[in-house]
């Protein structure tokens, strides 16, 4: 809950933006939200994604099922038991992240 966009790897917020489709009202099938420091060959379930969101996908728990994902319940008690504090939901988490951006240099513009 404290990092700021400067403390996640390779962070994009263009992308950030663009994970919106991974949470929602209700069940749904939905795009997996994957961890900071996933690799295009070993993709790693975002363990606040699972804690918060998790429940509501159905891509999850089918995988829960099969074995391929942590349990979200677990890593929501794990996370309290390690006194991390997660945002309410992933509206929260964007709405901080965006004011960590850096301004940019100059502004552009309009001709007069």
């Amino acid at each position: 809950m404290d990092q700021t966009v400067d403390a996640i790897p390779r962070y994009n917020h263009e992308k950030a933006c663009s994970l919106r489709d991974t949470v929602g009202e209700g069940d749904d099938f939905r795009p997996i939200m994957a961890c900071h420091n996933s690799t295009e060959g070993d993709m790693i379930a975002c363990k606040g994604y699972l804690a918060r969101e998790g429940w509501s996908n159905l891509n999850v728990r089918l995988l829960l099922i099969k074995g391929n994902i942590p349990n979200p319940g677990k890593v929501a008690e794990a996370c309290e038991q390690a006194g991390i504090r997660l945002h309410k939901n992933y509206a929260a988490v964007l709405r901080k992240l965006s004011k960590g951006l850096k301004q940019a240099p100059f502004t552009l513009r309009t001709p007069i």
